[in-house]
């Protein structure tokens, strides 16, 4: 593979998880509705300080999709999200079972494992401010 699809495909990945995580962690840090519907179910899967969590999950999703999006510290926003998916399989997905379950969360942590271990590649701000 050559350095441009290299990079190129690493940004391709980059804006589509990070839109899917900036879009996806805005309401639950400033949707009232969505932070109590959100809290509600964090409680029904005994998930421990629900709220506090709800709010822990949105910061990671807003502001690492944010950052995952432009490629700025791309291995560690990625890594965390990844670990949210993880979760996410462990609470609801693995019940379900992969297909019409998880699968979904599965490509996510997949792709962001990669991200983890790729970085940002060349076209992102990290590249441009040599982090």
């Amino acid at each position: 593979m050559s350095e441009l699809a290299l990079h190129t495909s690493l940004l391709l990945l980059r804006v589509v998880i990070g839109l899917i995580f900036l879009v996806n962690g805005y309401p639950k840090l400033f949707d009232k509705k969505v932070i109590k519907t959100t809290v509600k179910e964090f409680k029904s899967l005994r998930v421990p300080a629900p709220r506090l969590f709800v709010f822990l999950v949105g910061v990671v999703e807003f502001f690492g999709g944010l950052l995952i999006l432009v490629g700025l510290l791309t291995p560690i926003w990625a890594f965390l999200i990844a670990m949210i998916m993880v979760v996410a399989i462990a609470l609801t997905g693995a019940k379900k079972g992969f297909k019409g379950g998880y699968e979904k969360e599965l490509l996510v942590f997949a792709v962001c494992m990669m991200l983890f271990m790729l970085g940002a590649g060349g076209f992102s701000l990290g590249a441009v401010l040599a982090i």
